[in-house]
């Protein structure tokens, strides 16, 4: 089978923009959300104590960062400007600042701001190296990038969105084997119950927290593990959490492409039939392994791909046309 023809199958569904995981570490990350589902503290903020100045302080933290994400930038480099003067040992003000002239295009000064919270030498600062790692990989210096990235995984905190946007990277820099490794990592990291359940103690125990909960958080990460301890954290929400099927599905294609570019179709191939395992209805791995399998010469099995996944999307025109052209390869083959 020529290059050529392959070239042909319609590969439109697997080229649909897929999220920049840069972007999504920084501003939009799941363990956001999962701090949320378990009532516990939000990340540079209820690590401290809420009296005094300092509770005034971070309540105007909270205000500057309602704003920051609302695109009140303004308003938000008011907030925290004033928090700052009026306390200059927080080191999320810093971090903030950084986001908020990383979100305004200046990624001069917001490297700047996340140095001075990394001078402030914080407990956690896997927020402050993603972010810098962000700004390094907009700017092609992709070899900081992966020094800031890769001490960000350190901490084992969101490791499934750090290991991806390392992937990302790997992809960028064309080094394959290192990419395959980040994915590995990446499936590794997918969100169970398990792993919500360290990330939020390992959360604590990288806080600004001292005494009863920063010993709390030792005990919870060195005891075992078991379904009567996790128990309590299994909610309703949390399950919505691990169900999110869109991010596996795209984490086995990001998998199976650095396969593919590596020089090894079989091993993409052999992932891509895993993720049917996990999730069957998944057209996008349909169609991908169809097309792999079809360059790898094997007809008759990617038309029995496209077939299946047309019968969960019968009207699907991509498969459709793919089933098509197989056909007419299969008959000049015989």
């Amino acid at each position: 089978m020529s290059k050529g023809e392959t070239n042909i199958l319609n590969s439109d569904q697997t080229r649909e923009k897929r999220h920049s995981i840069g972007w999504m570490v920084v501003f939009v990350p799941l363990t956001v959300v999962i701090l949320i589902t378990f009532l516990e503290d939000i990340p540079w903020i209820s690590s401290h104590s809420e009296s005094g100045m300092q509770a005034e302080v971070l309540e105007l933290i909270k205000t500057g960062e309602r704003a920051l994400n609302n695109g009140q930038f303004n308003e938000a480099y008011r907030c925290f400007v004033t928090a700052i003067n009026q306390k200059p040992d927080l080191v999320e003000s810093y971090y903030n600042m950084g986001e908020l002239y990383c979100r305004m295009g200046n990624d001069s000064l917001a490297s700047i701001w996340l140095n001075r919270a990394l001078n402030l030498n914080p407990r956690g600062k896997h927020n402050i190296y993603k972010l810098l790692g962000t700004i390094a990989s907009k700017n092609g210096d992709f070899n900081k990038a992966l020094k800031y990235l890769t001490a960000a995984t350190e901490f084992g905190i969101d490791a499934w969105s750090t290991w991806n946007a390392i992937g990302e990277l790997e992809m960028k820099r064309k080094d394959y084997p290192a990419a395959i490794r980040a994915y590995h990592e990446v499936i590794k990291a997918w969100p169970t119950l398990e792993n919500l359940y360290v990330d939020l103690w390992k959360r604590k125990l990288y806080s600004e927290d001292d005494g009863d909960c920063l010993e709390d958080a030792k005990r919870h990460l060195k005891e075992k593990i078991s379904s009567e301890v996790l128990a309590p954290y299994n909610s309703s929400i949390a399950i919505r959490i691990l169900n999110r099927k869109p991010e596996i599905e795209h984490d086995y294609l990001n998998l199976a492409s650095a396969y593919e570019k590596n020089g090894q179709t079989n091993l993409a191939i052999f992932h891509l039939r895993s993720a049917l395992d996990n999730i069957p209805e998944a057209l996008m791995i349909y169609n991908q392994l169809g097309i792999y399998l079809a360059k790898s010469d094997s007809l008759e099995e990617a038309e029995k791909v496209f077939k299946k996944a047309l019968r969960i999307d019968p009207g699907n025109k991509s498969f459709q046309k793919n089933i098509k052209h197989l056909r007419r390869l299969l008959v000049k083959e015989r």
